[in-house]
């Protein structure tokens, strides 16, 4: 037996990881749940151009899109298409035209409960109430999750200011 099986791999990267980052059993709160399922909606309020990646939006226009590049599904099912698209202060990840994942990382973007970039980190847990998972990062950032099942809302606070530095949203999608 080889200790570098994924099991063994994934069972090593549990037991380094620290507590505080590791799941809770509570679900995240009806605050949260609409700020994951709904949140994206109202970051992008307001834009103009063909959905998921509108050319003008309010707090900027399209700055870079990558050209949609079409690959096999890994299981053989068929064809994916990815393509990733950059606003100033806001970059999304699309996988058969539906979005997977968007950061923001300017406090020109509207996040809904006014929990954009550079609020207190202290109104997040006010609002949302107890994220589902949290944990230190890099470059002294603690991350504060809100998740169901491999869906995530997060914001990244940066420790020494204590304000939120980014906000992503990842969404699993097969």
């Amino acid at each position: 037996m080889r200790f570098t099986t994924p099991p063994v791999l994934a069972l090593l990267a549990v037991l380094w990881m620290p507590a505080p980052a590791l799941a809770q059993d509570e679900p995240p709160s009806r605050a949260a749940q609409n700020l994951l399922w709904k949140g994206m909606d109202a970051v992008l309020a307001g834009c103009v151009g063909a959905r998921p990646a509108p050319q003008q939006c309010p707090a900027g226009r399209v700055a870079k899109a990558s050209r949609p590049q079409t690959m096999e599904h890994s299981d053989g099912s068929g064809k994916i298409t990815l393509q990733a698209v950059e606003y100033p202060g806001l970059s999304m990840s699309l996988r058969n035209r539906q979005v997977v994942g968007l950061e923001v990382t300017q406090a020109s973007w509207p996040v809904p409960h006014d929990l954009r970039v550079g609020t207190a980190a202290a109104r997040v847990r006010q609002v949302l109430g107890a994220p589902t998972m949290e944990g230190p990062g890099p470059d002294g950032v603690q991350g504060l999750s809100y998740c169901e099942k491999e869906n995530c809302v997060q914001f990244l606070v940066h420790v020494p200011t204590g304000t939120i530095r980014r906000v992503r949203w990842s969404f699993y999608y097969d």
